[in-house]
This record gives structure tokens, sequence and C-alpha cells, in this order.
């Protein structure tokens, strides 16, 4: 399924050009975070190669947020570690 998706150079560079925008995503956030805070509760979850990012970002503009990073996952989580995720989620979304 990945292979076919990802193969030859326009699906590449599709692929990978949310890795380039990462610089312009992380200004955009700050922007839209400046002079304003996250007052709902938040979960943000990671895991590998990307890890605690997610959190670290949202640490100092969310009021009330819950970070957790899964061990042994790949970065699409619902993929690699669905039911890791479920038992994060129900109880925090049940709350």
């Amino acid at each position: 399924m990945f292979a076919e998706a990802y193969s030859g150079q326009d699906a590449l560079r599709a692929a990978f050009s949310h890795y380039r925008a990462m610089p312009t995503t992380a200004e955009q956030i700050q922007n839209a975070a400046e002079g304003s805070r996250l007052a709902v509760p938040t979960m943000a979850v990671g895991a590998h190669p990307i890890g605690r990012a997610l959190e670290r970002q949202l640490r100092p503009i969310a009021d009330d947020l819950v970070g957790h990073h899964l061990d042994d996952c790949g970065q699409i989580i619902p993929l690699d570690r669905p039911q890791a995720l479920l038992e994060l989620l129900v109880p925090f979304l049940t709350a």
C-alpha cells in the first residue's frame, strides 16, 4: 500500500512536502498563539521519530494539556498502534 503510494518523483515530492513545511508551520503556530491560549482540554500523542515535539509546542499555550509518548511506534500512530491510541483517547474523551 505505502510503496505504491510513494512511487515516482511526484509522489515522493508530495509525501515529503510536509517535512519541508515544518519551519513555516512552526512559525504559523507561534503567530496564531500570540495573545491567546488554548483553553480546552488538549491531548498530544507522539511517537518515533517526532517524539514529544507537539507536546513541547503546545505546552506554553495550553491551559490543560496531557502529553503521551508511545514507544515502539512509528509516526502514523493509528496504523502502528491503534489499540494503544484508543486506550489513551477513550478515557480522555470521556472525562
